[in-house]
């Protein structure tokens, strides 16, 4: 059997030759890397998302891994199994014959397997390979081929030994034919079964691991050049690729530099520690996303969603490319190397938070490992000699401080707002020569170096995070938290997902809650909100709209039974609009979710109150969304809720609405504006609850803007100094249009909606559904990005991806890049349109090589060429940039270009669906 290949992508490297080329296809050049692309991971379950870059997992089962992933990618996935040595801790230790164990390895602490044995194969396929299959591994990393080399001293005892291992393996075969098998070592085995094996590996050609010292070191040269022509006899004899597992430490280049190196012989690398436990490096370096929050509190819900780190700390790392993960410190924290499995730790605990020594011991070995840490408030520890000699920091006893004032202070830490000192926060200290103080107070006698980036990296104490101001209920920032977290984290330039854009064009969102489907409207006649709302709304402004109704609104078993003969019917004329996508907003509008949950019997005032109804999650989730299903014509579907009242789920919720395969969205609180314009006031992606997240709404809706609907009621037109405020000078958020159909029932807030809406129309905006920002965010948090050489490979991304990277780092070489349409630069960012779920960004190309601009429709690469499906009936409009000797058709049929600029033409089709195809010549 010959390894599965998976081809990068192919044909035409001839970019600039007098040729033409199709440059939706071979334009698209290939990626001349080998197919193979494994990561060997026997640390703690889950498996880390920074390793998703790769294509072949090998992973210890016995950690547990989420079987829904195994499930979901069964080819990926190589289950390690020991066959010459059983560890005591192995499930099937005690059922093996003790005839059958023979000299122990005392390096590893297992006991060497007599391969000659009767029975040794079918008890090997029958009780360790058959309960991995049986837990969803379909392929097997097959280990310790050798160690019967430990208990065999003769060649005939030898010969015995190895054909008993070529049994098991055939036999293994034979039972699952369709397991594919890597070998670690075996090289005596292979002239019988190398036609049953995808790959070889070994270890230890440039790095080693001794597992009983725990010590890292060199391999000689006599043993790499042994090595290395066994391994040259593999590949070139058998024709198998070759995997080489290094060892080395963390931190520093040493893992890449290794990993370098064996691809310079021409095999496939992989380096990590000893233990093969933490984020290795192999043909590219993974870049953890990952970023560890640590608070002091019972982690329950409450205090991650009310939490500063939540609420303010989330939203900067979310536009910097980071996925925060929160941990309470009373918790057990993360164990082994960690390494590469997150890019940094933050931390924001108060006065008052006294966290146990563990906790300093665990964040000082964190530091130690070099693993950047930004500290936010307090250390949580005193800074003694001895830590201080590691932070290089130098504390004093606190007296009684004086007055307290700004001594220097860089404008980074006069953000949104100029520094307050206060004595209560201040105690003497001073950072060494090598950090960079962006802050240092004084009080007359002693200083202290408030707000500094160090070499292990950085902290902002006492109130000089952000500051709330006397009588008002916001903070602001005090330190500039894009500069301060990118130096203290040591984040380093890369690519990063992008969810407020896609095709050079900021996406606008526009959905609308069921609340108020039954109101009259305040026009002649009294007409139903829902009915101005679709004449006056829906009707005119054919956005791509994510309509939701109450079940217990408008249904036959809710308040108003006897109304839903003219309620219903209009429900359903809204959901047949082409442009409108249904949504749920639950059975009986819960108020406050965890409360109605836990309510024994006497929910009532925690939502609707429906006779005869106790609240049911099944009913509000599942039920709901199949009485919205019954409204839909054919070729619709449910597929999204947004949550009501206090948007508040817990993770059984949530939980329950993924079974359905049903999107959410709605909860987090940007509220900025131009009387409170603070980014304190931008909110998160969403909030991680159990295994799944809830995706907050870009922006809160027509209440905020209307005092909880009790006027001004036309308020929700300020929702512009929200839109603006998040696109400048960073684009933050996409345009969220999101109200009730109780706007539709004033002539205020309806004028209010109209404005809203025309300002809308006359921006270049890219209009989608609900349910594609929510599966954009979702992409964000599970893309794997890593480094390729002058690029990277980024990995999990949907059609219709944005990759956001800074300018200054030039611009990718589409000749030699995967995946990738063009880009379009706003300022000091560069938009990079991807075309396909995973894409390579090959750097160092030219500014003037043709590439789409922009566009308003969502663009595939296929065979035939950039297939383009837009969300609306709206005309298609591409612009293409640097394109003056290309052609243009759409579906197959020659189009005329208009010249924008002297850079960028432009093409427009009535076609909402087709392909589009670029021939460029010279």
């Amino acid at each position: 059997m010959t390894i599965k290949m998976r081809s990068s992508l192919l044909l035409c490297t001839r970019f600039f030759q007098a040729l033409t080329c199709l440059i939706s296809v071979c334009c698209l050049p290939a990626y001349a890397g080998a197919s193979l692309s494994p990561a060997f991971y026997y640390g703690p379950s889950p498996f880390p998302q920074a390793l998703r870059s790769f294509d072949t997992w090998i992973v210890e089962p016995d950690q547990q891994h989420d079987p829904a992933l195994i499930a979901k990618q069964p080819d990926t996935f190589f289950a390690y199994v020991s066959v010459g040595e059983i560890h005591p801790d192995r499930a099937y230790f005690k059922s093996v014959p003790d005839a059958w164990l023979k000299a122990p390895n005392p390096a590893w602490g297992s006991r060497v397997i007599d391969q000659s044995a009767p029975g040794w194969p079918a008890f090997f396929v029958d009780r360790i390979v058959a309960p991995l299959r049986q837990q969803g591994y379909r392929h097997f990393f097959l280990d310790t081929l050798d160690s019967y080399h430990l208990i065999a001293a003769t060649p005939e005892s030898r010969k015995k030994q190895a054909q008993g291992v070529v049994e098991a393996i055939r036999l293994l075969k034979t039972r699952y034919p369709d397991a594919r098998l890597i070998l670690n070592r075996g090289f005596e085995l292979l002239p019988e079964i190398a036609p049953l094996v995808e790959a070889v590996a070994a270890e230890s050609l440039f790095g080693s691991w001794d597992n009983r010292k725990q010590t890292y070191g060199k391999v000689s040269a006599s043993d790499r050049n042994w090595l290395k022509a066994e391994l040259l006899k593999v590949r070139d004899t058998y024709r198998l690729p070759v995997i080489v597992i290094d060892y080395a430490a963390s931190g520093g280049t040493a893992r890449q530099d290794i990993a370098r190196q064996i691809e310079a012989e021409g095999f496939i690398p992989w380096v990590s520690d000893g233990a093969l436990a933490s984020v290795g490096s192999g043909r590219a370096t993974p870049m953890p996303r990952t970023i560890l929050m640590l608070h002091d509190g019972v982690p329950s819900l409450d205090d991650v969603r009310f939490n500063t780190l939540h609420t303010q700390v989330a939203m900067p790392l979310n536009y910097l490319g980071y996925v925060p993960e929160y941990r309470a410190i009373q918790n057990a924290l993360p164990t082994g190397d960690l390494s590469g499995r997150y890019a940094g730790i933050v931390t924001w605990l108060k006065q008052g938070d006294e966290p146990s020594g563990a906790y300093r011991t665990w964040l000082l070995a964190q530091i130690q490992r070099g693993i950047p840490v930004a500290v936010l408030g307090e250390f949580g520890f005193e800074i003694d000699p001895v830590v201080g000699k590691q932070l290089g920091l130098s504390a004093r006893t606190p007296g009684k401080p004086g007055k307290v004032s700004i001594v220097m202070r860089k404008p980074e830490a006069a953000f949104e707002i100029e520094p307050l000192p206060h004595p209560e926060s201040y105690f003497p200290l001073t950072a060494n020569r090598a950090a960079d103080i962006w802050l240092k107070l004084g009080d007359g006698t002693t200083t202290q170096d408030a707000v500094a980036v160090t070499s292990w990296g950085g902290y902002a104490l006492g109130d000089n995070v952000t500051l709330r101001l006397p009588d008002s209920d916001f903070s602001r920032w005090v330190i500039d938290p894009f500069a301060f977290f990118t130096q203290a984290l040591k984040l380093p330039p890369m690519p990063v997902p992008d969810v407020t854009t896609e095709n050079g064009r900021r996406l606008l969102i526009t959905h609308i809650d069921g609340d108020g489907f039954a109101s009259r409207a305040e026009f002649a006649g009294s007409p139903w909100a829902a009915d101005v709302l679709y004449r006056e709304i829906l009707t005119r402004y054919a956005f791509p709209t994510t309509v939701s109704v109450i079940e217990g609104e408008i249904g036959k078993t809710g308040l108003y039974p006897k109304l839903a003969t003219q309620l219903e019917p209009i429900a359903r004329r809204i959901f047949a609009l082409p442009h409108v996508e249904a949504a749920s907003h639950s059975y009986s509008h819960p108020f406050f979710w965890r409360k109605a949950a836990e309510a024994e019997g006497d929910s009532g005032s925690y939502h609707l109150e429906i006779r005869g109804y106790t609240f049911n999650n099944a009913r509000e989730l599942q039920g709901s969304v199949h009485y919205i299903n019954s409204l839909l014509p054919p070729g619709k579907q449910c597929r999204v809720f947004l949550w009501t009242g206090d948007c508040r789920p817990d993770a059984a919720q949530l939980a329950l609405l993924n079974t359905g395969d049903v999107l959410n969205m709605n909860g987090g609180e940007t509220l900025i504006s131009k009387a409170d314009p603070s980014l304190t006031l931008a909110a998160p992606l969403g909030i991680p609850l159990g295994e799944d997240f809830q995706v907050y709404a870009p922006n809160q809706n027509e209440n905020v803007y209307t005092n909880l609907w009790t006027g001004p009621f036309y308020g929700y037109e300020r929702v512009i100094e929200t839109f603006e405020l998040t696109e400048k000078p960073r684009r933050l958020k996409p345009v969220n249009i999101y109200y009730h159909t109780y706007s539709a029932s004033k002539p205020a807030s309806l004028k209010a909606l109209k404005k809203v809406y025309d300002w809308a129309a006359r921006q270049p905006l890219f209009p989608v559904h609900a349910s594609d920002y929510i599966r954009k965010v979702q992409d964000f948090n599970r893309i794997a990005i890593a480094r390729d050489g002058d690029g990277w490979q980024v990995t999990g991304a949907s059609v219709g991806q944005t990759l956001r990277l800074p300018a200054r780092l030039g611009y990718p070489d589409l000749a030699r890049s995967r995946g990738v349409l063009g880009w379009r630069d706003e300022g000091a960012v560069r938009y990079l349109h991807l075309g396909s779920g995973a894409a390579l960004v090959a750097m160092n190309g030219q500014a003037t090589q043709p590439r789409l601009e922009r566009a308003n429709t969502r663009l595939t690469i296929t065979t035939e060429g950039w297939r383009f499906d837009g969300a609306a009936p709206l005309q298609a409009e591409f612009a293409h940039a640097h394109a003056r000797a290309c052609t243009f058709k759409i579906n197959g049929k020659k189009i005329p270009v208009r010249q924008l600029s002297t850079t960028v033409a432009l093409l427009t089709h009535p076609a909402r669906k087709g392909t589009l195809e670029m021939r460029c010549g010279l």
